[in-house]
């Protein structure tokens, strides 16, 4: 089963068909895990909440530079992804390609 991290900033219209076609079971092989706004006022984290789905908000403006919130925002997606198989992206000094390639061939 996959774990799906969904970003968002806004209403969540692409959200609630993530959600809907969960529901209906057209997502076999996944399950919406996670959403992350970058917009604390964002509706899509009620309707995320409204389903159960766990939230986070990152704001960029709360990090000195994009690369700070950049840094910020992987390590909240890859949490979701690596830390249930005991692998810490960060501390293998892994690039964003790599942890996409292993959850692709190795998960």
């Amino acid at each position: 089963m996959k774990n799906i991290v969904v970003l968002v900033s806004g209403g969540g219209t692409n959200l609630q068909a993530l959600i809907d076609a969960q529901k209906a079971g057209k997502i076999p092989n996944g399950r919406i895990t996670c959403v992350i706004s970058s917009n604390a006022d964002a509706y899509a984290l009620v309707r995320a909440k409204e389903n159960g789905i766990g939230t986070r908000v990152l704001s960029p403006k709360s990090y000195p530079t994009k690369s700070a919130y950049a840094d910020a925002l992987l390590e909240a997606l890859f949490q979701k992804i690596f830390y249930r198989h005991g692998i810490s992206w960060y501390q293998k000094n892994w690039t964003f390609w790599d942890c996409i390639q292993w959850q692709t061939c190795c998960s």
